[in-house]
């Protein structure tokens, strides 16, 4: 499914000083599931280490099972909220999915020249 870039992925970044124009965008990745927290701890974290200069900001709640909360029965999951800024994000978890509702997992990437594959195939693989 096409994503609206058309930016042949040679990357040359050489666009010349930081303006937020038109070069600023928006990648959205929806899983419907669960999501292994230590793998997308990791693949965010990676990930901002090596382009936190092009993300501007990032944001989702996860259906994860961190252990950080009281979970009656290991079967709930999470709801994880986070949200990042440049190099850093931290997180909360803002209540648990019910056992008959619908788990979902979603992040929100704004930033800079932004590779979109990348980015979805790096937040999928950490899916349960």
């Amino acid at each position: 499914h096409g994503h609206g870039h058309s930016h042949g992925h040679g990357h040359s970044h050489g666009h010349g000083g930081h303006h937020h124009g038109t070069d600023v965008m928006s990648i959205s990745v929806t899983h419907r599931g669960g999501m292994n927290y230590d793998a997308l701890s990791q693949f965010l974290g990676k990930h901002l280490q090596e382009h936190g200069d092009d993300i501007l900001r990032m944001k989702g709640i996860v259906a994860t099972n961190t252990g950080a909360g009281q979970i009656p029965r290991a079967a709930l999951y999470e709801k994880l909220c986070f949200q990042g800024i440049h190099g850093s994000f931290e997180g909360d978890v803002i209540g648990t999915y019910a056992a008959e509702e619908a788990l979902e997992s979603r992040i929100v990437f704004i930033g800079r020249d932004l590779d979109a594959e990348a980015l979805q195939n790096g937040f999928l693989a950490c899916a349960e």
